[in-house]
């Protein structure tokens, strides 16, 4: 278009002086046939960025239409791999489907499907039937291990900050997998990730990781070692039913809301300087030996009703926002409370003390409610200050009903 009003001015601004008269009769014809000049040099030009537009258009498409039956086929062909006989093409199906998720950002979720789908397959078929099954553990083989530890350590390394492809908004199905050791310290799980009835058959490490969208392990059991140690999770953390073969660390977690109803731990149970930031259940959980909740903090309605603690059961320090229940709980050894805050109700109703009870410096700010229960060895109260009302009817005390507790009660 420039070009053609260039073409006008250079008509125009010839050095022939008859033609610069606007009233001239040349002038007008000269200017007429300047204006049709432009006229079709802009037509032409507009014919060929529509040209150029649409054949884009179709090379985009083409492009587009090429790519995706690439990675069609890409898929297929890691499907047939982690299908295959060999444990070394299933090693390669992995690699490559994980290749494939990071390329095809509209399928990323379903070749993550695919993924978790593998370890969801009853080992004795993925491994045809190198697998060994013993009661509720399973023994993987050597190669069906690698395939399988592998495969979650290409999942963790797409769930830390560094990685160059994130895949943390993703959801994560691990239910009833046999799984070998799981590194995932520091990870972030923003879709939901659940491990119900998964088999850990070795040590468990999520440490320092975040779970966004809650995690579940209901029924879960967990073989070696296990870290949720500085774990913080956002939503339900559920943990119904689940049996912890070795100790476990919760230390310095933080939690929206927990469910151990159930739970078995039958190692030590670590649970210091956790934030329990909305309800937390342990109904009915097995502590086998030593428990520490040390320097926790209870933010909500927490329940042990019915719990039974067989080895030392420490909750010194803890301090307590809401109402906490040990309902009918039994301690099999000693249980320590020193320097407890109870800022609500303390209820021990029918709770039974077969060691040492140690309340020494704990603060009952509400009331504190013992009625029935069982004090077989010293119940220590020393220093300890209760609130307006303490409830003791028919509580048994071997040694003697303590003065902190005969003061307020009624």
């Amino acid at each position: 278009m420039a070009a053609a009003w260039f073409l006008a001015w250079l008509v125009l601004g010839t050095g022939l002086g008859n033609l610069r008269s606007p009233g001239s009769a040349n002038f007008l014809d000269v200017l007429k046939v300047s204006l049709g000049i432009a006229a079709a040099i802009g037509a032409g030009v507009a014919l060929v960025v529509n040209y150029r537009r649409q054949r884009y258009l179709e090379l985009d498409f083409a492009g587009d239409r090429e790519r995706a039956h690439s990675l069609a086929d890409r898929y297929a062909s890691a499907a047939q791999q982690l299908g295959a006989e060999q444990p070394a093409v299933r090693l390669a199906g992995v690699y490559a489907m994980a290749h494939l998720a990071d390329d095809w950002h509209e399928q990323r979720q379903q070749c993550a499907d695919v993924l978790c789908a593998y370890l969801r397959i009853p080992p004795e078929v993925a491994n045809r039937s190198s697998a060994v099954a013993l009661g509720s553990a399973h023994i993987l083989s050597p190669a069906e291990r690698e395939v399988r530890a592998t495969l979650m350590k290409v999942v963790a390394a797409h769930l830390v900050p560094a990685s160059l492809v994130d895949w943390s908004n993703l959801d994560f199905d691990f239910d009833g997998a046999v799984l070998p050791r799981v590194e995932w310290a520091t990870v972030v799980v923003e879709g939901r990730a659940t491990f119900d009835g998964a088999i850990f058959t070795e040590d468990v490490v999520l440490q320092d990781s975040r779970f966004g969208d809650g995690l579940r392990l209901g029924g879960a059991t967990f073989s070696g070692p296990t870290s949720f140690r500085g774990m913080d999770v956002r939503g339900p953390c559920d943990l119904t039913g689940a049996a912890f073969n070795k100790r476990v660390s919760f230390g310095e977690a933080a939690v929206d809301f927990l469910d151990c109803t159930r739970a078995r731990f039958a190692g030590p149970a670590g649970f210091d300087h956790v934030t329990f930031r909305g309800e937390a259940h342990f109904h009915n959980s097995q502590f086998e030996e030593g428990s520490f909740f040390s320097n926790s903090r209870f933010e909500a309605e927490t329940w042990f009703r019915d719990a039974s603690f067989a080895g030392p059961a420490w909750f010194d320090g803890i301090h307590v926002g809401h109402d906490i229940w040990f309902t009918e709980a039994e301690f099999q050894s000693e249980a320590s409370f020193g320097g407890a805050v109870f800022a609500a109700t303390a209820g021990f109703h029918a709770a039974t003390f077969l060691g040492d009870a140690n309340f020494e410096k704990a603060a009952f700010g509400a009331t504190a409610r013992f009625p029935a229960a069982t004090f077989a060895q010293e119940a220590n109260f020393r220093a300890a200050s209760v609130g307006a009302d303490v409830q003791i009817q028919e509580a048994s005390f071997a040694q003697g009903l303590p003065d902190a507790l005969r003061a307020r009660a009624s």
